[in-house]
């Protein structure tokens, strides 16, 4: 059964018999606090493991490009659809290549498309698609509560409640100034945190696949990139 932003809050409070319920505004301070933590959660997620998050939609060419989904996180991959429009045609669910909009000439000769403002374009070549629709896979952003009888996202498992729970108990310490309590919560749910990032990259054992399922630079460091010292 999905958990009730308001049981999270409870437990947040009864995590330390310091904190002072009175002191707070629990329908509107805390619920923006489940939420924010819960788009933290989702960033970390959608870096080390998008597919989790992972969803799709059919988006139609807007007069300029085809924009990202308002809910999306992360890009995953662009897919053709029946109803992309491109010469020569492309085979519905066929992968279209996304290359970097300073270097747009880097796979000259095949279709593909470039990022700007958040929204896909074309490279200015003739077999690019230059309408209709394209299939955006995408690691999905999270359903924010707005009240207390509002659930966690269902793509969270009940069982890292605590994470939410720390944080509620860490934001109370610091509202409160107690700093001791506040470091203790926060290393608390760093830890949750890192139990969450290694159950998402360690999913289905009887997969079978040629390539890592999770690769750099989706889990490397510094968000992939390496500096000069890492290369050396």
């Amino acid at each position: 059964m999905a958990t009730t932003v308001e049981t999270i809050i409870q437990l947040g409070f009864s995590k330390s018999s310091a904190a002072r319920s009175q002191s707070f505004e629990v329908v509107g301070e805390l619920v923006s606090r489940v939420g924010q933590c819960l788009r933290e959660v989702f960033q970390v997620l959608a870096r080390e493991n998008p597919y989790i998050l992972g969803t799709r939609a059919t988006v139609p060419f807007d007069g300029s490009g085809w924009p990202r989904p308002s809910d999306c996180m992360r890009v995953i991959d662009v897919l053709a659809t029946a109803g992309t429009l491109a010469t020569p045609t492309i085979v519905p669910g066929a992968q279209i290549a996304v290359v970097p909009y300073d270097d747009q000439g880097f796979l000259a000769g095949v279709a593909s498309l470039t990022e700007l403002g958040q929204r896909f374009v074309g490279t200015g070549q003739a077999l690019d698609p230059i309408g209709g629709t394209l299939t955006i896979v995408y690691a999905r952003g999270p359903v924010i509560p707005t009240t207390v009888s509002d659930t966690i996202d269902a793509l969270i498992p009940s069982f890292f409640d605590d994470i939410f729970q720390t944080d509620i108990a860490a934001y109370l310490a610091y509202k409160e100034k107690r700093a001791d309590d506040e470091q203790i919560f926060l290393g608390i749910k760093g830890t949750l945190v890192a139990q969450l990032t290694d159950w998402s990259k360690q999913q289905t054992y009887s997969v079978q696949s040629r390539f890592p399922l999770v690769s750099p630079p989706l889990t490397n460091t510094n968000d992939g990139r390496q500096s000069e010292k890492e290369d050396e």
